[in-house]
């Protein structure tokens, strides 16, 4: 925690970049607050602003390690929720551009899930962290910062 009393941090975005962000500072401040736009859904579906939400999304092993080690069980989590892993290019048929790939063992081992999954998966996280709120249909329409402009405040 920041040894300055009542330090808050104000995270502006609830997609998968701000609850990460959100999870790290929780262990420096006092309090964190998530601001976003959007209605956030008791459940997985795409947000109307999210950029390509609906499209399929891989957690590659060095992603999926980096929230792993924010979020002890994730992946199992994630995996009891139905979504299936393997082998990137032997357990999966991949087609870009029209072209499907060869078949073969690349040794990358990918997690598939929707994004709007993994996201809905992580809000919960963080909104189960005692010093961490989220705000859905909340608009951010600037930043107050002190007179030098080093630090962001509350009031001009």
């Amino acid at each position: 925690m920041n040894t300055t009393p009542n330090s808050h941090a104000v995270v502006i975005g609830a997609g998968i970049g701000g609850l990460l962000a959100a999870r790290v500072l929780s262990e420096f401040f006092d309090r964190v607050t998530v601001v976003e736009r959007d209605g956030l859904p008791d459940t997985p579906i795409a947000r109307r602003c999210v950029p390509q939400a609906r499209h399929a999304h891989a957690l590659t092993a060095r992603g999926r390690a980096a929230i792993e080690e924010l979020f002890p069980g994730f992946t199992n989590d994630v995996l009891g929720l139905g979504a299936p892993t393997g082998d990137g290019q032997s357990d999966f048929r991949w087609v870009f551009d029209g072209h499907r790939w060869a078949k073969g063992i690349s040794g990358v081992h990918l997690l598939l899930a929707s994004r709007p999954l993994i996201e809905w998966h992580l809000r919960n996280l963080v909104c189960a962290l005692s010093n961490v709120e989220v705000i859905g249909h909340c608009t951010a329409i600037g930043i107050i910062t002190d007179p030098q402009r080093r630090a962001v405040t509350d009031s001009p």
